[in-house]
């Protein structure tokens, strides 16, 4: 329901939600669920433009990432944090983190082009 209202430019209406879902999760202790409603509010603050929330979203999922063993997501996540920290100036973290999701993703030549893009 959340997307919803994102795409119908009701950010405020899709952050309650999904901090609605995030307390759900977190009582169920379901940290991958938790970690893509994060990555969800992560990229709802970047549509804002309010890159430091979306920063503190973006490391919180890339933490439940680890803790879950998640190494695809985390790295996929590498890239989206990549994009946070460019567009705060941080041009330094957001090489490191799409020079690690390339990596990752060293066999997976759709997944490179994406991070090659955004690295330009």
């Amino acid at each position: 329901m959340a997307n919803s209202y994102v795409k119908s430019g009701r950010y405020n209406i899709a952050l309650d939600l999904l901090n609605h879902s995030v307390k759900i999760n977190d009582s169920l202790k379901n940290y991958k669920n938790l970690a893509f409603n994060y990555l969800k509010i992560n990229s709802l603050y970047g549509r804002q433009k309010r890159y430091k929330e979306a920063l503190k979203y973006g490391l919180g999922a890339d933490s439940f990432f680890t803790m879950i063993g998640d190494s695809s997501n985390k790295y996929g996540n590498n890239v989206d944090l990549g994009i946070v920290y460019k567009n705060l100036g941080e041009y330094d973290k957001a090489i490191a983190l799409y020079r690690a999701a390339i990596r990752y993703f060293s066999t997976d030549t759709f997944t490179q082009m994406y991070i090659y893009s955004n690295w330009g």
